[in-house]
């Protein structure tokens, strides 16, 4: 049995955490900083983060699209989003830890 394929990524951004953080709670801006992601469709209708909102990302290319929800919001310290694909691979999670981190995990 093959390990869970597990991904961590850190950047740093040179701005205060709180405009970082709210330009993050924007789903409308995802396209502006994810290099794959051309589209974003609000399937709840809410253009900013909440637990329980779920938005559908399109990739770069068009074949696939990505079902997020936002499950847990900590103000200005993490955002627990859950995944759903089109891809061979069921689902994952991802736990963006500001001010710096973001961990992915994939079952």
């Amino acid at each position: 049995m093959q390990p869970p394929f597990r991904s961590k990524q850190e950047v740093v951004i040179n701005a205060p955490l709180e405009a970082v953080w709210s330009f993050g709670m924007d789903l409308t801006k995802i396209p502006e900083f994810h290099p794959r992601v051309f589209k974003v469709d609000l399937l709840d209708g809410k253009a900013f983060r909440e637990p329980g909102v779920s938005y559908q990302c399109h990739l770069s290319g068009g074949k696939h699209t990505c079902i997020e929800k936002d499950i847990e919001i900590m103000p200005l310290q993490k955002i627990v989003t859950i995944f759903r694909t089109n891809r061979p691979f069921t689902g994952s999670t991802a736990v963006a830890r500001l001010p710096s981190k973001c961990f992915l995990a994939f079952p």
